[in-house]
């Protein structure tokens, strides 16, 4: 048999030939394998560090720093050993490599624990893995062209999004008449996304409000969406036509369904919330439905606007063609069934022509 003994730097080269890509910039440990397609690969061993005996690949949970021995025992000459690697990505959206997408080609996964950086170059979907807490640092996603209607940040599952910096996260793109029917950030229906930390985010449906439909954070057009929960930041959220900043998209007016949020929890922060044409500024979108609205006395302030035609500011959106939309409770500082003409025992409560600003005393 041939020994052939890898010092540490190795064993992440052969880490990364085996496929296994890491979202992390500074991995604490590394799987070793053989490479796809390694003749007589099942006859490779491996032993990390002071183990007594050499183990079946692929040896996982191997410290960095830690020296393997390779093992084989086949009846082939062993003439020599290579090993290749790619760089862990560590979470700049201006520099994604293939083997970081989907098989798709064009969706990126972002699983837990990343930290997000930089401009997004490419027409690729940004999706939360679900379960994942996520950092957005100085993150830019926009204005990528046609061909790429889908939200700047997608969240399939329950996901928790941490704010460091300057973030603007627009719809990725416009479909191919012009047009964004998604919202920047989304969360889909019954899952709950968390926006905390203290930096920075900007979320639009898409540049040119003109042609937007989607809300800042939540639904889109005839896009359901599910919780959101705001703890902290400062957040500057706009929605397109019949779109809320934060909630509701808007419902076609020939669908046989009604577009929805669910709740939508505000804990801490400083937040400014527009809606578009027939849109509250939190809560619902034109011709759409949207769940509990709770703003909590450990605000900084918020900051909402309601679209031209809407009736609400923070609550229902405006009414097309449907008579029957929903909210449900708007509660702030512990009082129900809050409206402007309220008097709150922790906020400053203003309002000017469509504005309605709550400022913590």
């Amino acid at each position: 048999m041939k020994k052939v003994k890898l010092l540490s730097l190795l064993v992440l080269l052969m880490t990364a030939a085996t496929g296994a890509w890491a979202q992390n910039a500074t991995p604490t440990t590394y799987k070793v394998t053989m490479k796809q397609g390694t003749t007589d690969a099942g006859n490779w061993k491996a032993k990390a560090g002071d183990q007594q005996q050499p183990q079946s690949l692929p040896l996982e949970g191997v410290p960095v720093g830690t020296p393997v021995t390779m093992t084989y025992g086949g009846r082939l000459k062993v003439k020599d050993v290579t090993a290749t690697t790619d760089a862990a990505w560590a979470g700049d959206l201006s520099n994604i490599p293939t083997k970081a997408l989907e098989a798709d080609g064009h969706t990126l996964i972002v699983k837990d624990g990343t930290m997000l950086t930089g401009t997004l170059g490419e027409n690729y979907k940004i999706q939360i893995a679900p379960g994942a807490k996520v950092t957005l640092s100085n993150v830019n996603i926009t204005n990528l062209g046609t061909g790429c209607d889908w939200p700047g940040i997608s969240c399939p599952g329950d996901a928790t999004l941490v704010l460091v910096g300057e973030n603007n996260i627009v719809c990725a793109g416009v479909d191919n008449d012009g047009f964004s029917n998604n919202p920047g950030i989304w969360i889909a229906p019954d899952k709950t996304l968390t926006i905390d930390g203290d930096g920075q985010l900007i979320a639009k449906s898409y540049e040119d409000e003109a042609k937007a439909s989607g809300a800042g954070i939540g639904g889109g057009y005839e896009i359901p969406c599910g919780n959101i929960i705001i703890k902290g930041g400062f957040i500057e959220a706009t929605g397109g036509f019949g779109a809320a900043g934060i909630g509701s998209g808007t419902t076609d007016e020939t669908s046989s369904e009604v577009v929805f949020c669910g709740n939508i929890s505000i804990i801490g922060g400083t937040i400014t919330a527009t809606g578009g044409e027939g849109a509250a500024g939190i809560g619902g979108g034109l011709d759409a439905n949207c769940g509990d609205i709770t703003i909590y006395n450990t605000v900084t302030r918020v900051t909402a606007t309601k679209g031209v035609d809407a009736s609400y500011s923070i609550g229902k959106g405006g009414i097309n063609v449907r008579d029957y939309i929903t909210c449900g409770t708007v509660t702030i500082d512990d009082v129900e069934d809050a409206t402007t003409t309220s008097t709150f025992e922790h906020f400053e409560s203003t309002v000017s022509d469509n504005t309605w600003t709550l400022t913590h005393k």
